[in-house]
């Protein structure tokens, strides 16, 4: 795995992560948070394609981990991301899913607008 671009690489994975450890939410107003979140990362023109994996269960955790990214995250089965780390798991073991099928499954308000931004390749967030 490489080390991240930029530091708004990092943010960028950081931010898509923080989604990923709270989303599904049975809180309105976290998913919107969470969805305007991800809309303004986009519109900036981070990379729609980041691709995430669940891995392994032990001690009570699962982990997420990016494709192409030296980041892991390891989250408690109590968490919301432990729903979210299921739905992964259930595609198959190191098939992973995008953020364009994520936002479906989170039943996120914008995921409409979430799924055209996913769609357009990388921009200038990069630059």
């Amino acid at each position: 795995m490489q080390p991240f671009e930029t530091p708004r690489e990092s943010i960028w994975v950081g931010a898509f992560g923080q989604a990923l450890l709270s989303l599904p939410s049975y809180q309105p107003g976290e998913n919107r948070l969470y969805g305007e979140l991800l809309e303004i990362f986009l519109k900036a023109g981070a990379d729609p394609s980041l691709r995430v994996q669940a891995g392994s269960s032990a001690g009570g955790k699962v982990e997420f981990e990016f494709d192409g990214f030296p980041s892991k995250i390891w989250v408690s089965t109590r968490a919301a991301g432990k729903t979210t780390w299921e739905y992964i798991m259930e595609k198959g073991e190191g098939v992973g899913v995008t953020l364009y099928e994520l936002v479906d499954f989170w039943r996120l308000e914008n995921a409409e607008t979430l799924k055209k931004l996913s769609s357009l390749p990388k921009g200038s967030f990069w630059n």
